[in-house]
């Protein structure tokens, strides 16, 4: 099964759950560009929590993250029904200048079919008030059954989608 949140998505504010933090807000034009529009955390904070529920079969799953990555942008922490799935490190969104990003995908494993929350927590700065959190996508799909797969609109395309 294949899993997809998308951030920049108008409706997306009415599946996301602010946990902490100040409002989730749409449409925010990321780097100020009308043509980059995504949900996010405004004003954005260290500390700032959002979640967001899906159906996930049990086994293993590739996770892909997407977004945009500037001199503004924060550490993101992500956690999977309370467990950290990023590190300690988290994913820094931190660039020198406006551009789309996508992590390397990684693996986490689902240990039973139902609803799951993934929690994205921002956890830190490069930057003083550089704490926004813009992102595009995350997906996830499921590798038990037996092929690997990257599905259509993964890594490759979000790189070309804001172009």
């Amino acid at each position: 099964g294949h899993v997809w949140v998308d951030f920049a998505a108008p409706d997306f504010i009415i599946e996301a759950r602010r946990v902490k933090g100040s409002h989730l807000v749409y449409p925010i034009f990321v780097g100020g560009e009308q043509n980059k529009p995504t949900t996010a955390m405004s004003p954005p904070a260290k500390g700032d929590i959002f979640e967001v529920s899906l159906e996930m079969r049990r086994g293993k799953h590739a996770v892909l993250i997407s977004g945009w990555r500037n001199p503004y942008h924060g550490v993101l922490s992500l956690s999977l029904d309370g467990q950290r799935i990023t590190g300690d490190e988290g994913l820094d969104w931190y660039s020198r200048s406006t551009s789309s990003y996508a992590f390397p995908e990684f693996e986490v494993t689902v240990d039973r079919t139902g609803v799951h929350t993934f929690s994205f927590e921002v956890i830190g700065s490069r930057h003083p008030q550089g704490y926004w959190m813009c992102l595009d996508q995350l997906q996830a799909w499921c590798l038990d059954d037996g092929r690997y797969d990257t599905p259509a609109g993964s890594e490759a395309s979000f790189l070309t989608r804001w172009r």
